[in-house]
């Protein structure tokens, strides 16, 4: 052996004795070779070792038990939980084939049937030299490339806790944090084996110790490594808790883990998630600050951290945290939906970004052959992908298109993103021919069960918001592809052929340069409401108690830009004595920082009411306080403006010149209230400020609203899906002209 040995203790004499005094009640062991390791498992109560040609040559314990195959042949053959009496596994050993490809299947095979808590240790992971350390071997000691395992794991699964022991003769690595249901690597296989292994030794020499996050070899060190794994369990057990919704409980699963583990930078990053989605916003950057502390290139917490300065109305802070999280593709969703929100971004600017997200993660994944019937007639299937069929704004709007499509002309089918379902779930998939649920699909799985199902024009709603499935319409499984309703703006995406809008949300070649998608216009509008089941009365306007104005703002902070603050503080120099009322849809309290962004915009405090996020009933009561609703600007209201008017409230919009400025004039062109359509920001106040002085009309507009509403385009839920359904039936038609020979 050439190079340098390493400082630390033998490998074996540390697996003894982790076998003695740590000793896992179950345990699997792949490359048995003399059975020297293997032998040390007489104290678990179920270990398994797999070797194609085991060389053991003295009795193993009587809890051993020994396959005779490869591993792949086991792990096809077997379900491993079973095979260990239905306990889950607490340690793996890879110590097989010393190749980069048989290693990462090992580690994909392992995760796969991994538990919270399951530890992976690596054998021969630490590089000595060129010669020994080759692929093919040409020394008497040879240790092969499974070194590019862990350098694989460190840069592609950042979420995973990867240490490598300087063990004795070639490292022991430790692997934590695994997560069974990552595809990450599976789906990636090929582009992994391609990038490592023509991989040199000498790419990684200069800096070995960093690359592979060397640490001592010795006793103490392992012990603290995986007692720290109770921690770990409990960190997964609140991300399970979190999937579930529980948040309180997820939270003090994750401060029992903190309080084993204050070094843990996942349980801080989650912790930080789960008062997040508790209200405590600011508690929760300090958390993910923390976190970034202690691991500066974690992506999940650049995300999260960017998600809070988000919520804070911090956005060029967040487009900074999230520029260092973008080998995320969910996180690179989030920066192009932030830049929505960023009045100094043009159209232009936000569509290149668009396009970077598909060159990124789109560009080069593997598409299937059609075999989808190209009759222009025949009845089509129709699927729709979202995560948001449940109580969610989106299915105030998907609701009518689901109950009235006409059965004899479309087969609709649902592929719904989300782990979890509610009675609103449960309403919508009454309105299918077929329900998938596919959370737990990989995007490659997804666009597969697609093909099986033949749908024909696939229907994307949630566009780079939360729980999108773009990467499966990258694939391209369906002839025709789709966005609509989610996100008001383009995927980026190739494979996406059209995105539906209103000649008012994207008035003719205004923004189709901007798009990926050919632009479809409804002929009425994009949207289709339905209003919540239960609502109270409208009540009368406010102003005709007390004689003074209130303007309104139901919005999230995102949302609320220096335009619109001084668009807001003007207008209330122009109408004395009125106030603002807004309502931040924060969770909890009001973070003190929102709030001084307001008198700093020079907004009197006594003329400002702020509050957060309320229940859903107690929300629509709060229409009650609101003579005028105020949109913003450069991002739109959909629903919450829809709301408003179903609660009386007449809305002024500034309609701009990117796609999401003008959600809001479609919605008052669809309700015939285009009056309240401003182009400029100082038609916007004056359009406010002379509503404010007619109080007769604010008066018969909230009596006379909801019968507007229920006459207008907005409420027609069958000629909205006639429409809709033309413009599938056009598009499939267009495919079959493109088909014939």
């Amino acid at each position: 052996m050439n190079g340098p040995a390493l400082p630390g203790a033998l490998y074996l004499d540390l697996l003894a004795r982790l076998h003695s005094e740590l000793p896992p009640r179950t345990y699997l062991e792949i490359g048995v070779g003399s059975g020297a390791s293997l032998g040390f498992a007489g104290r678990s109560e179920v270990a398994i070792g797999i070797d194609p040609e085991p060389q053991i040559g003295h009795p193993l314990p009587p809890s051993v038990r020994l396959f005779q195959s490869t591993s792949d042949d086991f792990f096809a053959r077997h379900d491993l939980k079973a095979e260990l009496g239905g306990r889950e596994l607490d340690l793996a050993f890879i110590d097989g084939m010393h190749l980069f490809e048989f290693a990462l299947r090992d580690f994909i095979n392992v995760e796969r049937n991994s538990a919270p808590g399951t530890v992976v240790l690596v054998h021969d992971c630490y590089p000595i030299d060129a010669a020994t350390s080759a692929r093919e071997r040409a020394t008497r000691f040879w240790t092969g490339d499974v070194w590019k395992l862990i350098a694989c794991l460190r840069k592609y699964r950042p979420d995973l806790d990867v240490r490598t022991l300087a063990a004795q003769p070639t490292g022991l690595a430790v692997v934590r944090g695994l997560d069974h249901g990552s595809r990450v690597l599976a789906e990636r296989m090929d582009a992994l084996l391609a990038e490592f292994i023509p991989m040199p030794y000498e790419a990684i020499h200069a800096d070995k110790a960093a690359i592979l996050n060397v640490v001592p070899g010795d006793w103490p060190t392992l012990e603290a490594t995986l007692r720290a794994s109770e921690a770990a369990v409990l960190n997964n057990r609140g991300v399970a808790l979190a999937d579930l919704g529980q948040w309180r409980q997820a939270e003090r699963s994750y401060r029992r883990a903190l309080a084993l583990d204050p070094k843990h930078a996942l349980a801080h990053n989650n912790l930080g998630n789960a008062l997040r989605q508790l209200g405590q916003v600011e508690e929760a950057e300090r958390c993910y600050r923390q976190a970034l502390l202690l691991r500066p290139d974690l992506p999940q917490a650049h995300n999260h951290l960017a998600n809070a300065l988000r919520d804070l109305g911090r956005l060029e802070e967040a487009e900074a945290s999230y520029r260092l999280a973008l080998v995320l593709p969910h996180a690179y969703s989030n920066l192009l939906f932030l830049l929505n929100y960023i009045p100094s971004r043009s159209a232009a600017e936000v569509h290149a970004e668009h396009l970077e997200f598909a060159r990124r993660f789109a560009a080069g994944l593997r598409r299937d052959p059609l075999r989808n019937a190209s009759d222009p007639e025949r009845k089509l299937r129709i699927g729709y992908v979202s995560g948001d069929l449940r109580e969610h704004s989106v299915a105030f709007f998907i609701e009518p298109a689901l109950a009235n499509h006409d059965r004899r002309d479309v087969d609709v089918f649902c592929y719904y993103n989300y782990p979890l379902a509610d009675a609103t779930t449960a309403r919508l998939k009454a309105h299918t021919a077929g329900w998938r649920d596919v959370a737990a699909l990989s995007d490659e799985a997804l666009a597969a069960l697609v093909r099986e199902d033949g749908i024909d024009v696939l229907v994307d709603l949630s566009g780079h918001t939360s729980h999108n499935r773009l990467l499966t319409f990258a694939r391209k499984p369906a002839p025709v592809q789709a966005t609509w309703l989610g996100y008001l703006n383009t995927t980026g995406l190739e494979a996406m052929d059209y995105r539906l809008t209103d000649p008012h949300a994207s008035p003719e070649g205004r923004f189709d340069a901007f798009h990926s998608e050919r632009l479809v216009r409804l002929p009425d509008s994009q949207w289709c409401y339905q209003p919540p089941a239960a609502c109270p009365e409208v009540a009368p306007a406010p102003c005709e108690r007390s004689g003074r104005i209130t303007f309104a703002v139901f919005t999230t902070p995102p949302k609320i830009s220096r335009t619109m603050l001084e668009a807001w503080s003007r207008l209330l120099e122009r109408v004395p004595a009125s106030r603002l009322l807004v309502v931040t849809g924060i969770v909890g309290s009001v973070p003190r920082q929102l709030a001084q962004r307001f008198t700093q915009a020079g907004i009197p405090a006594d003329r400002l009411e702020l509050h957060g996020s309320q229940a859903f009933d107690e929300y629509l009561l709060m229409h009650g306080a609101a003579d005028v609703m105020l949109d913003t600007h450069p991002y739109s209201g959909g629903t919450t403006t829809c709301h408003a008017l179903w609660m009386g409230v007449p809305v002024v919009t500034l309609a701009g010149d990117t796609p999401t400025s003008r959600g809001g004039a479609s919605l008052l062109h669809a309700a015939g209230l285009g009056d309240l359509v401003a182009e400029s920001a100082d038609r916007y106040v004056e359009i406010a400020a002379s509503l404010a002085g007619d109080a007769a009309r604010i008066a018969a507009l909230r009596a006379g609203m909801r019968e507007r509403l229920r006459a207008s385009a907005l409420m027609d839920a069958r000629r909205f899906t006639r429409n809709l359904e033309a413009a599938f039936r056009s598009m499939w038609k267009s495919w079959c002209e493109c088909r014939e020979p």
